[in-house]
């Protein structure tokens, strides 16, 4: 029975703080300047980096973070229970 309670509080203590991380604010790079604009335009790597590597590779992802890019947009979806 000890177990069970150590595994519990376990499992709370775990929860309890995996949500205070997910509820932490944005850094102050990621606000928006007081004109509620960003401060710089938003960057997607489409592909990866697709005009230096082959797309949807490994290497185009890696490239891409290289060179900046804010998020890597894969064109990558489920059709027909099969992934494309």
């Amino acid at each position: 029975m000890t177990d069970r309670r150590q595994l519990l509080a376990l499992g709370a203590l775990a929860a309890g703080s995996s949500s205070l991380l997910l509820a932490a604010p944005a850094s102050a790079s990621a606000s928006p300047t007081t004109s509620g604009k960003p401060s710089r335009p938003l960057v997607i790597g489409h592909r990866g980096a697709s005009g230096y590597r082959p797309e949807h590779t490994l290497a185009s992802y890696e490239l891409a973070a290289r060179l900046g890019a804010d998020y890597i947009e894969p064109d990558v979806g489920a059709l027909a229970r099969t992934l494309i």
